[in-house]
């Protein structure tokens, strides 16, 4: 995170809405940019001479930067803390090819202004690119207001610091449809910096991408262009492993309606202007939930550092002292049970290590869940909750650290989630990456599409199970037919040859082992009683019902007891199951209309809110006649103020 910048006195800063000139879009109304892992070989941070043990030393100190938290400077309100993740922009228009230059920034949702170092600064740090010469792009415009030059100071907890002036400028970002170009921008050129990763011979930083929720932050600057939201999507990175992993960053809509049932949202509050926190009520370790007040995790009104926030600036979570102190003696229960962990303490700042007499990387792990807001429980996979060495002896650390003010969800646990931030409405949504969920609108088709991938089509085609019989048929149809059988049964996870029912039982061998074919045999029996029902159903509509009249006699009356017997348990299954379908119809209505419920009266609140706060400024700078302020309506502000302290 980083320090809320402070603008210098005198001037006031004013944020403009940018225009979007020829954006090839990912996403109807977004942009897509990637980002860059530090311990990924492509990352301006990588460094390859260091140890599995010490990127995670590495990687504790980012996150320490909590602790070095300067109460005594009041106007610059919170502490730095920079992001994990760098991002390669273009900036400015030159005559030279390209027109424009590249530098690397890091990107961070804990601050809201982006800056970067300037050709003529008077104080610089070194990077292995020349600082950026404003005065040859034709784009570069000065900020200015009444003739003045408008300047900004942004500190940061760790002794970091810039100072410069506030400019315009071309931003230009490199998508997977395209060069996308964002104009006038507003961002800082800084003229007098200091910053700690500057010492380094070979930093490619020049700056700091703000995505915090300030006025100067890109996501405001942006306005309605993309509907105040942004998202990303944060891979979990084996720091043993060299393989580079790609993730991205969008502005504006991400579409996510067919996981609608399983996204999940809770309330997102602005806390000290730029923090986009939320409000935890508990922790769990798998299904036992523990013992911990909710009051520890609550935002205190009057401080600048509590309650909880979300921020990939820091990359392990940081869990408020009374709350972490009985995760840890939990866990500590919990792995008593194995005898082949024994505890033991280790330099990398994480504070509950256990080692192992044999390697077996996450296995008997336990999840890890944070309660938040609204019942949205934020679930954390063994991976996410733990980090795993393998050395001459394995083990394993809770990828977690106390702090004594606030509570923070960093990068590492939020990987393998999309998180979605709305500033707009005020939501933050999350979901799990990889999870299969059939749209309601097109439940009845997916069931459908499902049965047949095991099913032989009417008219020619067979099973992947029947494919010797299909031979003899033989032709254009075989070949066609058998084409379209492979394809599914890649689509399974399969390895071909593989039926609906075989796919189903399938096993995994160890050196084998495939994550794909696991997750889909889940999705196989979590429906499969809805495919058993939509079976029966489909017996039932393909079977032809032919009238017939015939005399009435004691035997025929007792043998069509039992026929309208069997009839009847048929239409039963083909009503029940329309009765499911409209039943989650329904569900899905009442859960939409609750949540637009739900944001109609947070709006209403803010507009209301709002009205009084501009009542009460037009009352406490009403003046007389002769110029003189009304006192009486100072004097009943500050009893109001009195009075609202007190209770």
């Amino acid at each position: 995170m980083a320090k809320l910048p402070t603008f210098l006195p005198f001037f006031s800063f004013t944020t403009t809405i940018l225009t979007l000139a020829n954006i090839p879009l990912v996403y109807p109304n977004g942009l897509t940019i990637e980002l860059i892992h530090p311990h990924s070989p492509y990352s301006p941070f990588f460094q390859t001479n260091l140890s599995h043990e010490q990127r995670i030393k590495t990687l504790t100190s980012q996150s320490n930067y909590l602790l070095n938290w300067k109460s005594s400077i009041v106007h610059a309100n919170v502490e730095a803390q920079r992001l994990l993740y760098g991002v390669k922009i273009g900036i400015g228009t030159f005559k030279s090819e390209p027109s424009y230059k590249e530098y690397y920034l890091d990107m961070d949702t804990g601050s809201s202004l982006t800056w970067l170092q300037c050709n003529g600064c008077k104080k610089c740090f070194k990077q292995t690119t020349s600082p950026f010469p404003k005065e040859k792009s034709t784009t570069f415009r000065s900020t200015t207001q009444q003739n003045k030059q408008l300047n900004y100071t942004c500190e940061y907890g760790d002794g970091d610091r810039t100072q410069g002036i506030l400019a315009r400028e071309t931003f230009h970002f490199k998508t997977k449809k395209g060069l996308a170009k964002l104009e006038n921008v507003q961002f800082g050129c800084g003229i007098y910096n200091e910053m700690q990763y500057g010492k380094y011979k070979d930093n490619k930083i020049v700056g700091i991408m703000g995505l915090g929720w300030g006025d100067s932050s890109l996501i405001n600057q942006f306005g309605t262009q993309f509907k105040g939201k942004f998202s990303y999507c944060l891979p979990v990175i084996i720091l043993s492993e060299k393989t580079p992993t790609s993730t991205y960053l969008t502005f504006g809509d991400y579409n996510y309606t067919a996981n609608n049932r399983i996204a999940k949202s809770t309330p997102l509050y602005r806390r000290q202007k730029q923090f986009y926190s939320v409000e935890m009520q508990g922790i769990s370790i798998g299904r036992t939930r523990l013992k911990i007040d909710p009051r520890v995790f609550a935002f205190k009104i009057g401080t600048i550092t509590s309650g909880c926030i979300t921020d990939v600036g820091t990359t392990y979570s940081r869990i408020i002292r009374p709350a972490f102190e009985i995760l840890k003696k939990e866990l500590e229960k919990y792995f008593s049970r194995f005898k082949d962990s024994k505890k033991i303490k280790r330099d990398i700042g994480l504070d509950l290590c256990y080692e192992r007499s044999k390697a077996k990387g996450f296995k008997d792990l336990p999840e890890i869940t944070f309660h938040l807001q609204g019942k949205a429980d934020f679930v954390l996979k063994p991976k996410a909750a733990f980090v795993v060495v393998s050395e001459a002896r394995e083990f394993f650390c809770l990828a977690m650290v106390s702090d004594y003010e606030m509570s923070v969800i960093g990068a590492h646990q939020q990987t393998n989630h999309r998180i979605i931030h709305d500033v707009y409405e005020q939501e933050t949504g999350f979901l799990s990456r990889g999870l299969v969920s059939f749209p309601i609108e097109g439940f009845e088709s997916s069931l459908k599409n499902l049965f047949n991938q095991s099913a032989m089509k009417k008219g020619g085609g067979t099973s992947v199970r029947d494919g010797d019989r299909g031979k003899k048929m033989g032709g254009q149809d075989f070949i066609k037919n058998r084409k379209k059988m492979k394809k599914n049964v890649q689509r399974l996870g399969g390895k071909g040859g593989l039926s609906l029912e075989s796919f189903a039982n399938a096993k995994t061998r160890n050196d084998q082992y495939n994550p794909s074919l696991i997750k889909k045999q889940r999705e196989f029996y979590k429906n499969a009683k809805y495919v058993k029902k939509y079976k029966k159903s489909l017996k039932q509509h393909e079977q032809p019902n032919i009238p017939f009249t015939e005399e009435r006699s004691p035997e025929s009356e007792n043998g069509k007891k039992e026929h309208s017997h069997v009839n009847n348990k048929g239409k039963k299954n083909a009503r029940s199951l329309e009765e499911l379908y409209k039943k989650k119809r329904e569900e899905e209505e009442n859960a939409r209309k609750e949540r637009e419920a739900l944001i109609q009266a947070k709006r209403e609140e803010r507009e209301r809110a709002e009205a009084q706060r501009k009542s009460l400024k037009e009352k406490m700078y009403k003046k007389t006649r002769s110029g003189q302020p009304v006192m009486r309506y100072r004097i009943e502000h500050l009893l109001e103020t009195i009075q609202g302290s007190t209770s």
